[in-house]
């Protein structure tokens, strides 16, 4: 009686486990079993391209700001009241070279310098008698100095002296040392007016007319705007390729028309902190402005025997996967320069077979080339 109460128990249970051992057993026997390749792997196909090695001339990009390449402080050297030009001395007023900038009140200066003139001409006046009887083939010289002497404009430099006697006379009589006090004077005075060293602009200004000014004080800043230089940088192995006087031709959002300079000045310094060599193009252009940004390429003048490839294919370690009989090998390389979406590479061999597929290969690889 107690069987059968412990079957009629665990019957559900049993029943379960029947159903699940059934269905196990009729899954494995519609399993396929695997079929045998005798050996035979699949092996990966590739595309290759072969390198081509050529003279090329090399293109090398550039990207840069440009800087003018004459910009200025302007400050004074001289002491006194700042007076009313032509022009007012503001940003944005442009210049002609030669032009007066600004003009210090220097009344007190020039009288002093005429005072000096004054002085000089008394000193050769009075040593003409006797250079007329001490040095008579040296008197005549003197006597048209004198007459063409006008202590209102640059004295003219003193008559040459014929001998050592007259050299020691002329300068006992302390007329050489009246002479360079008045050329010091004449220097001096020239500093109250401060003329435009070249053609620009005022790009700040510090003083207004009526206003004292002192010597040394910062005036402003004036700066050329037709001639600048771009400051961009080239690796080390470019900047090999580089020669002064290469053609550069580049452009800018801003300017419409190709912009034509030419390489100036290569750093033989390598920045220590880009690892990149400066290069210096100048370019000219009333078009063009200090800060704009440029891009474009230096044409190299010499040519280099490399091969171009597609850019896509080199590896982040400045490799290439080249396939050599049927086997993969990963090459290193160099890369010169950069062209859209092609770049000159030199480290291949001429013929060497360059997988254009750089996904999913490795090195050692057994491929079949397409």
């Amino acid at each position: 009686m107690k069987i059968k109460q412990l079957i009629k128990k665990f019957y559900p249970i049993i029943t379960v486990l029947v159903v699940a051992f059934l269905i196990i057993i009729g899954l494995s026997s519609m399993k396929k079993p695997p079929k045998r390749t005798n050996g035979v792997h699949n092996t990966l196909s590739v595309p290759v391209m072969e390198a081509n090695l050529e003279d090329i001339q090399i293109k090398v990009p550039v990207i840069g700001k440009l800087v003018a390449q004459n910009h200025v402080q302007i400050f004074s050297e001289v002491q006194g009241v700042l007076e009313k030009g032509d022009k007012e001395f503001l940003e944005g007023v442009s210049y002609r070279k030669g032009d007066v900038l600004l003009s210090i009140n220097s009344q007190d200066a020039e009288y002093n310098l005429m005072s000096q003139r004054s002085s000089l001409l008394t000193q050769i006046a009075q040593i003409l008698p006797e250079m007329q009887y001490d040095f008579p083939e040296s008197a005549p010289q003197w006597e048209q100095y004198l007459a063409d002497f006008d202590v209102e404009n640059i004295i003219q430099p003193l008559p040459e002296a014929k001998n050592e006697r007259e050299k020691y006379y002329i300068s006992g009589k302390g007329v050489y040392q009246s002479y360079y006090n008045v050329k010091n004077l004449e220097y001096t005075f020239s500093k109250y007016q401060i003329k435009a060293p070249f053609n620009g602009t005022v790009v700040s200004s510090e003083i207004r007319p009526g206003t004292l000014v002192r010597g040394g004080q910062i005036l402003g800043e004036y700066m050329s705007t037709y001639t600048y230089d771009l400051e961009t940088s080239v690796t080390v192995e470019q900047s090999y390729l580089i020669k002064i006087g290469d053609r550069a031709v580049l452009k800018s959002e801003s300017v419409g028309d190709e912009i034509v300079g030419n390489v100036t000045r290569i750093n033989n310094n390598v920045d220590p902190q880009t690892l990149m060599v400066n290069v210096y193009i100048t370019v000219k252009g009333n078009e063009l402005w200090e800060g704009m940004y440029l891009t474009g390429n230096i044409t190299s003048s010499s040519n280099i025997v490399a091969t171009e490839i597609p850019r896509r294919i080199i590896t982040n370690d400045n490799s290439v996967f080249t396939v050599k009989d049927s086997i993969v090998v990963e090459k290193p390389i160099e890369i010169i320069s950069l062209h859209g979406d092609t770049a000159v590479v030199i480290g291949l061999k001429d013929g060497e077979m360059v997988s254009t597929k750089s996904q999913d290969i490795y090195s050692g690889q057994k491929v079949n080339i397409l």
